[in-house]
């Protein structure tokens, strides 16, 4: 595995990330944010927003998959996507910013990638929870992956500026000029 890299997770944690395991299914999912997504705002909005509703699951199984298996440009391509739809319902968690921070990890942006694990940082602190047990070492590889590189201190800064940022402008962040 090369440097600035993250391991892929050695395990499925539920059955919708069961289901990304599929190659098909991951693409039937991308296409279906693909073509949903821009109707959010038109006249099938509603009919758009519970396609997507009903098929979330699917949609970030498919999105880990991508990320564990360093498929980035997958990765990003569903995220942008999926970033109306979470701005729209407020999914902008921490989990998906930490996984966003992992894709700029995975692709060599240890600037970005720190921003972002400061912006998630700052909405665990700020809904009051601690990471889940079974993201926590993913958070994890990615804050060593920051703490090692030969800048850790300018990263330290700018995951500490990343923590000031809200969830939109975490998302917005992240799909800036990534792809």
């Amino acid at each position: 595995m090369k440097a600035g890299t993250l391991p892929p997770r050695q395990k499925c944690l539920t059955p919708a990330i069961r289901f990304a395991r599929g190659r098909e299914s991951r693409e039937v999912a991308a296409r279906l944010a693909e073509e949903t997504v821009p109707g959010l705002r038109g006249l099938d909005g509603k009919a758009a927003y519970s396609k997507l509703e009903r098929r979330y699951g699917d949609l970030l199984a498919a999105l880990q998959w991508f990320i564990d298996e360093g498929r980035t440009d997958e990765a990003l391509r569903l995220a942008s996507w999926l970033a109306p739809f979470w701005m729209t319902t407020k999914r902008a968690t921490p989990l998906v910013i930490a996984g966003l921070a992992a894709v700029s990890a995975q692709r060599g942006e240890l600037e970005r990638a720190a921003t972002l694990v400061g912006a998630a940082e700052a909405m665990v602190a700020a809904q009051g929870f601690a990471w889940p047990p079974d993201e926590r070492p993913h958070y994890e590889r990615i804050v060593a992956i920051i703490s090692s590189s030969n800048d850790a201190d300018k990263l330290e800064r700018v995951r500490a500026a990343g923590r000031a940022m809200t969830p939109g402008g975490a998302i917005d962040f992240a799909l800036g000029s990534c792809s």
